[in-house]
């Protein structure tokens, strides 16, 4: 039921009206004035200020503005925060103010409790409990300073009773179990005390009309106060027993390790690592951990062996457990399912404002010989990514050039500024079984591949780029499919290791200036290692948080460039070279040749160079015979490709297409078709069409991007269409033509 005043709150809680004016509590519709100015998207809003004061009792202050929460009144929308503060105030510590806590904080023999809600530790302290609030059960330390509990460094922890009592539901919760077994460790083996947890009692429900059980009422410290009373309460303090040494030396290994149940295996968060449950009890640094056994034998005192807690902690009750662990950026640590708790490995971006001019003109230097439209493309394609981190990106940067550019360097300090989610691999690493760096990273960095890595492991490296979930083959876990988050940057001092397909649509390639050289670049480049060694990863990564991309994402392909377009044509074969021309010449190319292979010939005729052999005043004879009389149409079949190709491929491509000679029509025609050459198609009949005697497919190499050669045709249609074609001697403005109209022919 809503609470619509602050009289109605407070009754609810417990609460005095005494109590309410000494905690300063107060009812307000105007957040933004009396609680902080960034709340008033607020405005009009009713709630209870909840002023928050320093354990001397003066208002406790966060960059000069008295700190306050509010708990909303009346019906608050679903999903929306029933407790709200300002916008980058932290996480701070409720002190009710009519508690000595500076008296309580310097004896460690007074117990304190820790509870969640503000409401819950003014009732308790009312009664005379200690009672500390978190504003919620895993706001125990402030993400700026890093403060542990903050506002009670001056607490003496070592040797204090601490009980933790959370809400009823706290052991069917996994959020608030998690959260309170947090608790429970860091102060039991970080700060020495003796921290016990209150399981608090549910109010029992009666049946509803029908005679159904029902499920007992949640309570909470201040619920229980109100139903029992004080003095059962203080019977719930002195019935939980303090934490064994096998309790304590649990919770030790708890605040690095939880076990993974489908894996089979235990994680270390210290150092991202998975363990075997054999060799994490016989061989990791926990199975070192032991506990003394001492018993009782004839003359005294004996030692037994004692106890290995690594052995004891994968079945204890306490030790810390998880369903699964995902990769899931943005997310909570950790993820309720309906098959279990899933602990998420992400751990966020580390960024503060800092110097980033040298990155910024590294990365202009680095870029400066691209087209001008795709100078800006890197960078807008991190600071997407770094603002999008679960989202895949289908395209890598591939940086291309001479040694000592500043290539690697400027992407060490990209991987830099992705960290902890970012990774440098060697190049040979994906050659291996073992893909590891896809399961946490959502940056990669593969420095120096040589163009025969990207023979060997260039489909695998596509499928990493482009695949938004990818099999994971991990020592000591079973393999299974996860989130491939990466963004791949690559380089390489080779331009062929980026001579890619006509079509391949993942990578921006980009050709790197020289070094710089001289004096300057002496120091340019000295300056840039000592920025890269210093802890520059966080002031580029909130520089990239931070720029404004006006509503810019990536494009589906990656932007063509002057250096992929180049270092495809150089690493075409000379059939594929051919295709190239045949998409792109915007002239019939067998037209094209045989004008030149006449010039040649003519050429050739009139001015024959001394001594020349037979064969080559036989082979002008040839050209002058036989070119004059051949189609020219935008499609022939694979038998006259066959024919024309050896002569294509020399005179456009040069002598070193010669071995080609002995391709068959079929090779010819199936790489002119693989490197994406188009065949007329035939409605009656999927060979091709008749023509000659025999049937053949027929390969569209001029006018390609005719609309009417890409219908089908019928057998007849096609036949009709061959009769409009002439040879090329029946052109006009042919070379053979124009002689002919000259001798009056």
């Amino acid at each position: 039921m809503a609470d619509y005043t602050l009289e109605e709150w407070i009754a609810s809680r417990g609460i005095s009206i005494e109590d309410a004016i000494a905690c300063g509590l107060g009812e307000t519709d105007t957040p933004q004035s009396d609680v902080h100015p960034s709340m008033d998207y607020l405005d009009g809003f009713k709630g209870v200020v909840i002023p928050y004061f320093n354990s001397d009792g003066s208002p406790l202050e966060v960059d000069g503005i008295p700190f306050a929460r509010m708990r909303r009144l009346g019906d608050v929308p679903k999903g929306a925060a029933k407790y709200v503060q300002g916008s980058g105030t932290g996480v701070h510590v409720y002190l009710c103010p009519f508690v000595d806590w500076g008296a309580i904080f310097a004896d460690p023999k007074v117990p304190i409790v820790v509870t969640e809600g503000e409401a819950k530790a003014i009732a308790a302290c009312s009664q005379g409990i200690a009672c500390i609030a978190l504003g919620g059960v895993s706001s125990t330390r402030d993400s700026v300073t890093g403060e542990y509990l903050p506002g009670l460094d001056g607490c003496k922890w070592r040797n204090r009773i601490v009980y933790v009592c959370f809400d009823s539901d706290a052991q069917q919760n996994p959020d608030v179990f998690a959260a309170q077994e947090a608790i429970r460790s860091e102060l039991s083996v970080n700060r020495g005390s003796d921290v016990r947890i209150i399981n608090l009692p549910g109010k029992p429900v009666p049946p509803d009309h029908e005679g159904n059980e029902q499920p007992d009422e949640k309570m909470g410290i201040d619920d229980f106060l109100l139903w029992k009373g004080l003095a059962s309460f203080r019977q719930l303090l002195h019935a939980t027993p303090s934490a064994s040494k096998l309790d304590k030396a649990i919770m030790q290994i708890n605040a690095s390790c939880a076990l993974i149940d489908d894996e089979e295996a235990v994680y270390d968060e210290k150092t991202d690592a998975f363990y075997s449950m054999s060799w994490f009890k016989d061989g990791s640094d926990y199975a070192k951990i032991k506990l003394p056994v001492v018993g009782m034998g004839k003359n005294g005192p004996v030692e037994r062996p004692p106890i290995i807690v690594a052995k004891e902690w994968p079945s204890h009750q306490n030790a810390r457990r998880y369903t699964s662990t995902v990769f899931k950026p943005g997310e909570p640590r950790v993820i309720k399912t309906g098959r279990g708790p899933l602990l998420n490995r992400w751990q966020g971006f580390r960024e503060a404002e800092g110097n980033v001019e040298p990155f910024l003109d590294l990365t202009d230097f680095i870029f400066s010989e691209l087209e001008e439209e795709t100078q800006g493309f890197a960078l807008k394609l991190l600071a997407y990514k770094a603002q999008n981190p679960g989202r895949k990106v289908p395209i890598a940067i591939m940086l291309v050039g001479s040694k000592g550019s500043g290539k690697s360097m400027w992407c060490e300090l990209v991987q830099k500024a992705f960290a902890p989610a970012s990774k440098m691999l060697q190049p040979t690493l994906l050659l291996s079984d073992y893909n590891s760096y896809v399961d946490r990273n959502v940056l990669l960095f593969i420095d120096e591949v040589t163009p025969r890595v990207m023979d060997q492991s260039g489909e695998m490296l596509k499928l990493l780029i482009s695949q938004p979930e990818v099999m994971l083959n991990e020592k000591y876990r079973p393999m299974k499919p996860v989130d491939n988050l990466g963004l791949y940057i690559v380089t390489s001092n080779y331009p062929e290791a980026a001579s890619f397909s006509r079509d391949e649509r993942r990578y921006f390639v980009v050709n790197t200036p020289d070094k710089k050289d001289g004096e300057i670049g002496e120091a340019y480049y000295r300056n840039l290692v000592t920025y890269k060694d210093s802890d520059c990863g966080p002031a580029i990564m909130h520089f990239l948080l931070n720029m404004d991309l006006q509503g810019w994402e990536p494009p589906i392909e990656a932007p063509m460039t002057g250096e992929r377009y180049n270092a495809y044509r150089e690493g075409l074969t000379p059939v594929a070279a051919l295709a190239e021309q045949i998409l792109t010449a915007d002239v019939n190319i067998v037209q094209m040749w045989i004008e030149s292979a006449m010039e040649w010939a003519s050429s050739m005729k009139a001015n024959p160079p001394a001594n020349a052999p037979m064969s080559l005043m036989k082979k002008i004879m040839q050209v002058e015979a036989v070119m004059p009389h051949w189609p020219i149409r935008p499609f022939y079949s694979m038998s006259e490709i066959g024919l024309l190709f050896p002569g294509l491929s020399e005179t456009l491509m040069g002598n070193r297409a010669a071995r080609h000679r002995n391709y068959t029509p079929e090779q010819i025609s199936s790489q002119l078709r693989t490197s994406g050459v188009k065949t007329l198609r035939n409605k009656d009949d999927v060979r091709g069409f008749r023509y000659g005697g025999v049937i053949e497919p027929f390969l569209i190499i001029a006018d390609v991007n005719n609309e009417d050669l890409k219908k089908p045709l019928t057998q007849a249609e096609f036949e009709d269409l061959m009769l409009t074609f002439g040879t090329y001697a029946e052109l006009p403005g042919t070379r053979v033509a124009s002689t002919r109209i000259r001798q009056g022919s």
